[in-house]
């Protein structure tokens, strides 16, 4: 099996091309899955996911992969490693190659009211709630109502730690959360991917088709990739704390009314979008958000080359659900 190099908590998983197949294995030459290649990729690759344990590590030599139907992983941290690997994707809609996502754990009401510059918050219910969790707080003052009519103030942080019914989290509230105004807090239960040397072409610049979506991701890092053709979004981070997307090159998503090469939505905090080479995409960043519960904030970018080639849409995006750009 491929050597990452990597502490023995975590184990390998290897995929590659042997002729005609697809093959899975462990890291002790155990085949996990195979198929007929080009035909059974995404059922091997899914398999092969589906068996990783809380950590592991997957590894792809550098052949091409038909990419049929989203690749889905939930709840399990990672690292993909590839050698130049391809994947083709073409999953018939616009759901991405691939998909790495936590958990909604629930949501709760603030039992007391909390204060600009609190790190602590009560809430009515902290059963099941863990350090490390996200925790995405918000109340019904209406976020810039005069575009956004149901939009909600909020933003998201980390649980440092839980005693009883107090939430401590890892900085301080940047305003006013009340009990007046339906203050709320979602938590998540988040995972840790790395993605590294991996090439995702989709089927069209302008057609509905994704790269890859990281939900309720944590500490994750997106680097030394190529993307290409992924007309709707190359990248979508969507409710994530502390990704960096750097290194990677990303050409070509420039689907109408969408086309991004880096999407971050839905209450995204602390993103770092630094060194990439990213050309002809409608918005070779944005920010945004459809979930209508907090803003993205802290959103990071530095030394990247970015084109637009036909002058029409804004190199670089910000809707107003974004504090801190």
């Amino acid at each position: 099996a491929y050597d990452a190099g990597i502490s023995e908590e975590y184990g390998n998983i290897s995929i590659s091309k042997e002729f005609e197949n697809i093959v899975a294995k462990d890291n002790k030459g155990k085949t996990i899955a195979s198929g007929t290649a080009d035909l059974d990729d995404s059922l091997v690759i899914q398999k092969a996911f589906d068996s990783l344990n809380y950590k592991d590590i997957v590894c792809f030599d550098n052949s091409e992969y038909t990419i049929s139907k989203t690749i889905t992983v939930t709840n399990k941290n990672l690292v993909i490693q590839g050698k130049d690997t391809k994947f083709n994707i073409n999953t018939g809609s616009n759901s991405p190659g691939f998909t790495f996502k936590g958990t909604n754990i629930k949501s709760t009401p603030f039992s007391s009211n909390a204060n600009e510059g609190d790190n602590k918050v009560i809430l009515a219910d902290t059963s099941g709630v863990n350090a490390g969790d996200l925790i995405r707080i918000y109340n019904d003052e209406l976020w810039c109502p005069d575009q956004y009519p149901t939009h909600k103030t909020g933003e998201m942080y980390i649980v440092k730690s839980v005693s009883e019914n107090t939430v401590t989290l890892n900085s301080n509230l940047i305003r006013d959360y009340t009990t007046a105004l339906n203050s709320n807090a979602i938590i998540y239960r988040p995972i840790t991917v790395e993605i590294d040397g991996c090439q995702f072409i989709g089927k069209g610049v302008e057609d509905k088709v994704k790269g890859i979506s990281l939900e309720y991701c944590k500490d994750s890092k997106i680097s030394n990739c190529y993307f290409e053709d992924n007309g709707q979004a190359s990248i979508y981070l969507l409710t994530c704390y502390g990704v960096e997307v750097s290194g990677n090159t990303i050409l070509d998503s420039n689907m109408a009314g969408y086309g991004y090469g880096v999407a971050i939505v839905n209450a995204c905090s602390n993103i770092t979008v630094h060194d990439n080479i990213i050309r002809n995409c409608r918005h070779t960043i944005t920010s945004g958000d459809a979930s209508e519960y907090g803003v993205n904030r802290e959103v990071y970018i530095s030394n990247n080359t970015l084109y637009r080639d036909d002058g029409k849409s804004a190199v670089v995006d910000a809707h107003p659900s974004t504090l801190n750009y």
